[in-house]
């Protein structure tokens, strides 16, 4: 990384992720599908994956993926300070602040790319972690549901109670 006076211009390395657009994946972006009953008769009807809480299918859904690039930066303040890690110097370009600037768009945009690769690893670890120690989920999950069985089997016999004193009222 290169030091910057105020006013030079620099980049910055930008990642994160982006909203895009994909066609559906079950209408293909027709907005609609056919359904074949049990007869075999078909019927074509809109497609409610494109269009859940739309007001109806739209064709396409949208999905997020990371993006890595660099952003041009006018440096209009500088602060240096001394931290347990050595001088942090921090840029600023108007009310955005920056901790790393690069003299070229490509170093940026590699450091972006590496910042943005080092996120995907990060999610992908954990969610092996997340998939090695499921053992831990299970158990919880058991216990949740053999009370929530108990609580269950608790209301269905007041409910048959109450069920029998509305009956016996009746037949009174």
């Amino acid at each position: 990384m290169d030091k910057f006076k105020i006013g030079d211009d620099a980049w910055s390395d930008h990642y994160g992720r982006k909203e895009i657009t994909v066609p559906c994946p079950v209408c293909y972006g027709k907005k609609t599908v056919i359904l074949i009953l049990g007869n075999g008769d078909q019927i074509e009807t809109p497609c409610d994956y494109c269009g859940k809480g739309w007001q109806g299918p739209r064709g396409f859904i949208t999905e997020y993926q990371y993006v890595a690039e660099a952003k041009s930066v006018h440096i209009t303040r500088i602060e240096q300070g001394i931290t347990a890690g050595g001088v942090d110097i921090i840029y600023q370009d108007g009310s955005h602040i920056f901790h790393r600037l690069f003299s070229t768009r490509e170093d940026a945009i590699k450091a972006a790319e590496l910042r943005r690769s080092e996120i995907e690893r990060d999610e992908a670890t954990r969610a092996e972690y997340i998939k090695a120690k499921v053992h831990k989920d299970f158990s919880w999950n058991v216990g949740y549901h053999l009370r929530e069985a108990k609580r269950c089997r608790e209301n269905a016999d007041r409910h048959e109670r109450m069920a029998k004193l509305c009956k016996d009222r009746v037949e009174k």
